[in-house]
């Protein structure tokens, strides 16, 4: 509906609307609108549905002590507000009947505002409700502030329940690129020893089949199966003689890769491939025997010596037969892959979303660290018994910082994680460089073996290098080679002004 804005009634307190230097009256309606806002804080008609409600509610209560007179003329307001001007013919102005008193006076009160605005009839309503009733300020402050808290706590709930999301979808983001890294190592390494296995059998293929030809003369099945046999025998010995010569302590290898080769030689071992590969070994030994040269000596020193040197002739042909294949393998597989096979390589990528994870992280106070200048932090992270992978991410306030990972091989006491704070990790290098002055130092010796005994094996997974994690968040995944204790070493000792708050979080898939 239109406003009247002459029958506007005045404001409280004798306010009334500004002019203009020339003294025309300019935009009164949206003058006596913002005027109701700033002297009661909300809008007309907001405040109009709180007057009705208080109305409704405290009319004939002590708060609200309202003659019959103002009553009837406040209901007057109401239906002038719902309804519009009265109109004898609408079926909202029925006969109240001659009985009737109250509906015959409230409806004369209706009748004779006559054509009253919309916005007046609402301005007037709340000007008597507050004239006559001295606390229907006070409520209405209270009531607003109430609605106020309601949705600054809606929006608060809302804020969570979203930030809750989008973690679940990092989270999940993570794993999936994680499950994705993880099988394309699998399938890196399947190549890289099907590329070895290849190398193998070209070497033996020949010497394999003539063997086969003379247990299976005239069967071809059973041929190509024992060549098979062998060729798989032949592997697993490579393997283990391969890490026989790797210079890395027994704990080196993976719990999962030792075991499988450690099952396959067992049964290969029982098997009936294992048997003719032994057969086979024996057939080199002796033919290698026919070679060795006798001396003139007594029978029974000559039948000695001929078999010790018959053995160890047939030993050490073998030997430089396998150590000249492992060469010649290796050379072949560095070129297809030049990662070690026991370790899986470390996956380490960025992601943009820096503010939201801080916020995340800074609901966990110990996830939150300040290194200080000249500082190294070690987060000691055990591998868990029901884990197969390492995650981790990071992320740092205005300056980088370095970050490299460790493996070190262990036997955790608990799954604690545990931090530890040096002042530099140049004493650490120090130490490692007098040990190994004192190793090869005659005068000083090589150490006690409890001293050897306590030096923990321990493999650099990641480098430590510089990693503006300042800008976005750095993340990583790591597949576990075995039981151990991951280092995850957060190096500020090239700062020797500023200090760091570092953010960071570390977790495990199955």
């Amino acid at each position: 509906m239109s406003v009247d804005i002459k029958q506007l009634p005045p404001m409280p307190n004798g306010v009334g609307p500004p002019v203009n230097p020339t003294g025309h009256i300019v935009d009164e309606k949206a003058v006596v609108m913002d005027q109701w806002k700033a002297m009661w804080g909300s809008h007309l008609h907001v405040l109009y549905k709180f007057a009705i409600q208080f109305f409704k509610e405290k009319c004939g209560s002590k708060a609200a002590e309202i003659s019959y007179e103002d009553k009837n003329l406040l209901v007057a307001y109401s239906k002038q507000v719902s309804v519009g001007p009265y109109s004898p013919t609408s079926h909202h102005a029925e006969d109240p009947g001659v009985l009737d008193v109250v509906g015959v006076d409230r409806q004369k009160k209706w009748a004779a505002l006559g054509d009253m605005g919309h916005d007046v009839a609402m301005a007037t309503f709340i000007n008597l409700i507050d004239k006559r009733c001295q606390s229907f300020r006070p409520w209405f402050e209270a009531q607003k502030k109430a609605q106020e808290e309601k949705e600054i706590a809606e929006r608060e709930t809302a804020g969570k329940v979203k930030c809750e999301e989008e973690r679940k979808e990092s989270e999940t983001r993570l794993i999936e690129e994680a499950q994705l890294q993880a099988q394309m190592e699998h399938l890196r390494i399947e190549q890289q020893r099907m590329s070895i296995k290849h190398a193998l059998n070209s070497q033996t293929d020949k010497q394999f089949r003539e063997y086969a030809r003379q247990q299976f003369p005239n069967d071809s099945d059973s041929q190509e199966k024992l060549i098979g046999e062998l060729q798989h025998q032949h592997y697993l010995e490579y393997m283990q003689q391969s890490q026989l010569q790797v210079e890395v302590p027994t704990k080196d290898i993976s719990h999962e890769t030792q075991e499988e080769t450690d099952v396959d030689a067992e049964c290969m071992t029982h098997s009936e491939g294992g048997s003719h590969y032994r057969d086979y070994m024996q057939r080199v030994q002796s033919q290698l025997q026919a070679e060795v040269p006798t001396k003139d000596i007594s029978l029974e020193t000559q039948e000695e010596d001929t078999e010790d040197m018959s053995h160890a002739a047939a030993e050490t042909h073998y030997n430089t037969q396998l150590l000249a294949e492992h060469d010649e393998i290796k050379e072949h597989a560095d070129q297809v892959d030049k990662t070690p096979l026991l370790m899986a390589t470390a996956s380490m990528w960025t992601r943009p979303q820096l503010g939201e994870f801080k916020t995340m992280v800074k609901s966990d106070t110990e996830s939150v660290l300040r290194i200080g200048r000249g500082e190294t932090v070690t987060v000691r992270v055990p591998t868990h018994d029901q884990g197969s992978c390492l995650f981790w991410e990071f992320a740092t306030d205005s300056y980088d910082i370095g970050f490299g990972l460790y493996f070190e091989w262990t036997v955790a006491a608990s799954n604690t994680v545990s931090v530890h704070v040096s002042e530099d990790d140049s004493f650490d290098e120090e130490e490692d460089e007098d040990e190994d002055r004192d190793r090869t130092d005659p005068e000083v010796g090589g150490g006690s073996a409890t001293q050897r005994a306590s030096r923990v094996p321990t493999d650099e997974v990641i480098p430590v290098y510089r990693r503006d994690c300042h800008t976005e968040v750095y993340v990583g995944s790591h597949i576990y080679p075995g039981r151990g204790v991951y280092l995850l070493k957060f190096d500020n000792s090239y700062s020797l002004f500023r200090g760091k708050t570092l953010y960071y979080r570390v977790y495990y898939t199955r």
